[in-house]
């Protein structure tokens, strides 16, 4: 079964932050949101999104990098154990698996997906401003791919439609 629940921070990070209830088996938070709300929730509902790992890769399942990050994670879990037991970082490995966990967390997660997404979006309404830009570099652009054999079984749209498209940022 393809998981579709995708924590953005792990469980076994989280888990260093809550209390255990119902003998161990499921452990709480205190929350405080925004708007200064107070309330309590299982850190299975939290950091959590409906598909934030999915990939779409011609032969693998959706889940395959959410399956990656489960792997990594079984090894993190541990070694924020053994830190915390420890009280310090001198284990090389455990401190490379804590240090691999800081790069992960500081770039997956939604705020940066939706800078990098808005990023490009806005880079390639660049490229589309430049492509259409005049007639005749549309028509270029448009040979080339031909040529290329990228636009194998399309239609052809004219440089008006494209140029109406690309002003109106669709």
């Amino acid at each position: 079964m393809v998981a579709r629940r995708h924590h953005f921070l792990p469980q076994c990070y989280l888990k260093g932050f809550s209390q255990p209830k119902k003998r161990g088996k499921t452990h709480q938070v205190i929350v405080f949101d925004r708007d200064g709300k107070k309330f309590t929730s299982n850190i299975l509902n939290l950091a959590v999104e409906h598909d934030f790992n999915r990939v779409e890769i011609e032969g693998q399942p959706a889940d395959v990098f959410e399956q990656a990050l489960a792997k990594f994670e079984g090894e993190l879990g541990p070694a924020l154990t053994r830190i915390l037991q420890a009280g310090n970082l001198r284990n090389a490995a455990d401190k490379a698996v804590v240090l691999n966990f800081i790069g992960l967390i500081s770039i997956r997660n939604p705020r940066h997906r939706e800078t990098f997404r808005k990023f490009n979006e806005e880079v390639m309404q660049s490229i589309m401003e430049l492509s259409t830009a005049t007639k005749e570099r549309w028509e270029g652009q448009m040979a080339q791919a031909r040529a290329a054999g990228y636009l194998k079984g399309t239609k052809n749209i004219s440089y008006e439609d494209m140029r109406d498209f690309v002003k109106k940022k669709e």
